[in-house]
């Protein structure tokens, strides 16, 4: 009976429920702790790929009709630090004629005197980013790098990660997303 209310528990999506196993040969007790297991494993899975696919589409949604480059920029980096819980953004467009790449929109960004909106291939983060066609991760900011700000106060951001968009392998810009705890692999498979 404590099996089968267990088994009842985990049809219905309830993976809370114990299974206790009575002893080696309790086989079917093992057999539904595996099935817990695997049905677990497979919820999240179901569960990532759902969020991912929301986010897609959600970020097309941000890309449709008739908007300037400025306007673009925004939405895209406004969304991209809104859906995977970052606190400050910034995105650079490549300058094709000049190699340069540009700030062309920010999310809960404070200009400060001596940071750079202009980047080479190779310089800083984003340049080099932009030079390697890689993401790259950076934890353990300084205090100095950059602050989130608000009426209430400043934070140093935790981790940055800067993430080139590529078009037929050529670099269109980069995307910079600050935030207070660690990028997970499914942002970073979104971001990808």
């Amino acid at each position: 009976k404590e099996l089968a209310k267990a088994a009842t528990a985990i049809g219905n999506g309830d993976y809370s429920v114990p299974v206790r196993i009575r002893s080696a040969h309790d086989v079917l007790g093992n057999a539904l702790a595996v099935m817990k297991t695997n049905l677990m494993a497979n919820a999240r899975e179901i569960e990532a790929q759902s969020w991912l696919k929301t986010g897609l589409t959600e970020l097309n949604e941000q890309l449709r009709g008739e908007k300037s480059v400025a306007e673009l920029a925004r939405h895209v980096v406004t969304f991209a630090a809104r859906y995977l819980d970052a606190q400050i953004g910034a995105i650079c467009l490549m300058d094709e004629e000049s190699g340069v790449l540009n700030m062309a929109g920010s999310y809960a960004y404070s200009s400060r005197k001596g940071v750079r909106n202009a980047f080479r291939l190779g310089e800083g983060l984003i340049g080099q980013a932009a030079l390697e066609k890689q993401a790259i991760l950076f934890s353990d900011v300084p205090d100095d790098y950059i602050c989130i700000s608000s009426e209430l106060g400043e934070r140093t951001p935790h981790y940055i990660l800067v993430v080139p968009f590529l078009h037929s392998d050529h670099v269109v810009g980069v995307l910079e997303l600050g935030a207070t705890q660690k990028f997970t692999t499914l942002q970073r498979e979104f971001l990808d």
